[in-house]
């Protein structure tokens, strides 16, 4: 299964939005070396930001943190319609079922606890760019 490619070679845009820095370069790294272009942010309100200036191929994203966390990030999403399609993992340490109370289930979203198992990250971000 091979992710989408972009015009210019690399494999995707991904953006990631997580307040912990350590996990935020951790999964920029892994993502970075499989090829995909990473842009982070620290918030929710900074991560609208970045996606209103260049629209991510996926969003990889924190659901509590601050700023409003996910919940105001698909809030920002919905209200704009080249931006309510981009497939999103969200990271937490909520149980899934928590999570799609905050943040209803759809198509283009996953879910994945923390701790992150990489391999499943990985399967995740491979399954959402296909």
């Amino acid at each position: 299964m091979l992710a989408r490619q972009s015009l210019g070679g690399e494999l995707a845009r991904v953006l990631i939005i997580d307040d912990d820095s350590t996990l935020r370069g951790a999964i920029a790294l892994m993502l970075s070396t499989k090829g995909h272009t990473v842009t982070q942010a620290t918030d929710a309100n900074t991560g609208v930001i970045e996606m209103r200036k260049s629209p991510p191929d996926l969003i990889v994203s924190d659901m509590q943190m601050p700023g409003g966390g996910a919940p105001m990030l698909f809030k920002s999403m919905d209200d704009q319609p080249h931006l309510e399609k981009i497939p999103c993992i969200l990271v937490s340490s909520m149980p899934a079922e928590r999570l799609k109370d905050w943040v209803p289930e759809s198509p283009t979203r996953r879910y994945l606890q923390k701790p992150i198992k990489w391999d499943l990250l990985g399967k995740l971000v491979d399954e959402l760019l296909t």
